[in-house]
C-alpha cells in the first residue's frame, strides 16, 4: 500500500521563529518552521527570500543559490515532511562587507519569497539586525528538525528565560480600530542591568506578530524610552511605547503579538533575546463601530467612547470619536481631520475640577477643509488625552467629554472676524478610572 503523500504547509500550519548568527562578513538568519497543526504537511525545497531597502522603501535584487555545495553548485533536495509538533529549517548566508569589486546593495529586510504557490508567510523588517548584501545570498531550504549549534547543549535556548529580566506587554486594548491611534507598552525591569543599549540609550526591542492565516513578522520596535531605578531598590525600570496607526504588520484582523529584548549586541556571534507575554489582539474597522451618540444638536452630534473603564497611572488614554451630521438644513465645515476638526476636550475629576496636562502631540495642517455631508458617519481618528493636554496624573474617577464646534460656511473657518459656530455639540460624558501603577 503506497504511503500517503501529507499535503503541503500553509503559512497557518507554521508556527515561526529566528536566530540570527554572525561571523563576520558573513551574516546567518535560521528560520524554524514548527508544525502547529494536526497533521503532517511538505515542506517544498527551493523556496527562496526576497530582500527589501528599508532605507528607501524599495525592494532590491540579488543572486541566489539555492542549496549549494562548497563549490557554488545548486542541488536539489526533496520535500520535507514534518509531524505535528516537529519543525525542520531554512538558511540564508550571505556577506555583509564588499570583497574586491562587489558592490553592496542596501538592505534591513527579507522576506519569503512572495512568487510562489508555497510562500510561508514571514517577514524580518529589522536594520538593527541584518546587514547589506554584498555576496551571492545562499539559500538551503528545508532541513528536518529545529536549527541547532553545538553550544546548545551547554546553554539551552531556554536558558535565558531564567535571567532575571523580565519583560511586560500590556496593549492600549484588547481590540484597537483600523488607521486610529494604538499602541503596546512595554515594562522591562533588568535588576542586573544586562541589556546592551543602543545609540539612544534604549535596549534594542523587536515586535514579533502572527496574524490568524500564519503571515509572521519580526521588526524593530523603536521608540523613546524612560528609564528610573527598580522599585526593588536594584538595578533599572525600563518603559518604552510602541506606536502604530493599524497597518503594517497590524493590518490584519487578529493577531498575536510579543516583544522581544535583546540581551547581546544586535551583531554578536549569536543574537540572543528574552521574550514577552503575548497578546492577541483583535482589529476593527473605525467606519463599521456600533456609536453611541451625544444629543442631537440642530442636527448634529457626536459620538466618544474609551477602549476600557480603568487605566494605570501615566497611561495614555485614547480617545475613539466620530461625528455625524444627521439632518443639519445646510452643509457644515471644519478645518482637515484631525487637527482642525473644531473639537475641544474637557476632563474633570470627581470633585469637578478641570484637568489640565503638558499636551504630547503637535498637530501640523494643510489648510485644507471638510465638508460633512447628511447621514454620513466621520470617524475623527488619532486623538488621546494626552496629546490634547488632559492626561490625570494622578489616581481617581474622572470624566472626560467632547465638543464639536463646526461652521455652516466653509469661508468662515479660516476668516480673520472670529464668527460664531454653527452649533455647539456635546458628547456624553464618559466616565473612566485611573489607578495606581502598582495595581
Amino acid at each position: 500500500m503506497a504511503q500517503e503523500i501529507p499535503p503541503d504547509c500553509s503559512a497557518a500550519d507554521l508556527d515561526i521563529s529566528y536566530r540570527f548568527l554572525n561571523s563576520p562578513p558573513n551574516q546567518t538568519v535560521i528560520v524554524n518552521f514548527r508544525n502547529i497543526s494536526q497533521r503532517a504537511c511538505r515542506l517544498q525545497t527551493g523556496a527562496g527570500v526576497g530582500f527589501a531597502d528599508i532605507r528607501h522603501g524599495h525592494s532590491i535584487w540579488t543572486t541566489d543559490c539555492h542549496n549549494c555545495d562548497a563549490a557554488g553548485k545548486p542541488h536539489l533536495k526533496p520535500p520535507v515532511a514534518i509531524a505535528p509538533g516537529e519543525a525542520a529549517h531554512l538558511r540564508v548566508s550571505w556577506e555583509t562587507t564588499p570583497v574586491g569589486s562587489v558592490t553592496c546593495q542596501d538592505a534591513g529586510a527579507f522576506n519569503s519569497d512572495v512568487n510562489r504557490d508555497t510562500e510561508h508567510g514571514f517577514r524580518v523588517w529589522a536594520g538593527s539586525l541584518l546587514g547589506d548584501v554584498c555576496s551571492v545570498v545562499r539559500v538551503d531550504s528545508y532541513t528536518p528538525g529545529a536549527f541547532h549549534l553545538p553550544t546548545d547543549d551547554v546553554e539551552p535556548e531556554g536558558a535565558l528565560q531564567q535571567s532575571n529580566v523580565t519583560v511586560r506587554l500590556t496593549p492600549s486594548g484588547e481590540v484597537f480600530y483600523g488607521d486610529d491611534t494604538f499602541w503596546l507598552d512595554v515594562d522591562i525591569s533588568d535588576p542586573d542591568e544586562i541589556l546592551p543599549p543602543d545609540a539612544h540609550s534604549c535596549p534594542t526591542l523587536l515586535l514579533r506578530t502572527r496574524a490568524a492565516d500564519g503571515a509572521t513578522t519580526l521588526q524593530d520596535a523603536g521608540g523613546s524610552c524612560h528609564m528610573a531605578e527598580s522599585k526593588e531598590g536594584r538595578g533599572r525600570s525600563i518603559r518604552t511605547k510602541i506606536g502604530t496607526m493599524g497597518q503594517g504588520a497590524f493590518a490584519g484582523a487578529e493577531m498575536r503579538a510579543e516583544v522581544f529584548a535583546l540581551v547581546t549586541a544586535p551583531h554578536a556571534p549569536e543574537v540572543r533575546m528574552i521574550g514577552s507575554n503575548p497578546v492577541v489582539l483583535r482589529r476593527v474597522d473605525s467606519a463599521s463601530i456600533k456609536r453611541e451618540w451625544g444629543p442631537q444638536v440642530s442636527g448634529l452630534a457626536v459620538s466618544l467612547f474609551l477602549d476600557k473603564p480603568e487605566y494605570r497611572a501615566g497611561e495614555d488614554i485614547p480617545l475613539r470619536l466620530a461625528v455625524e451630521n444627521f439632518s443639519a438644513p445646510g452643509e457644515i465645515w471644519t478645518g482637515e481631520l484631525p487637527c482642525s476638526a473644531a473639537l475641544t476636550f474637557d476632563v474633570r475629576d470627581s470633585e469637578g475640577n478641570a484637568v489640565q496636562s503638558l499636551a504630547t502631540a503637535g498637530c501640523f495642517g494643510h489648510g485644507w477643509t471638510e465638508v460633512y455631508p447628511a447621514g454620513k458617519v466621520v470617524p475623527v481618528l488619532g486623538f488621546t488625552l494626552s496629546g490634547a493636554g488632559h492626561l490625570p496624573d494622578r489616581p481617581g474617577d474622572y470624566t472626560v467629554t467632547a465638543t464639536w464646534q463646526p461652521f455652516a460656511n466653509g469661508r468662515e473657518i479660516f476668516s480673520a472676524t472670529p464668527r460664531a459656530p454653527y452649533a455647539v455639540v456635546l458628547s456624553s460624558p464618559v466616565a473612566f478610572r485611573v489607578v495606581a501603577q502598582d495595581k
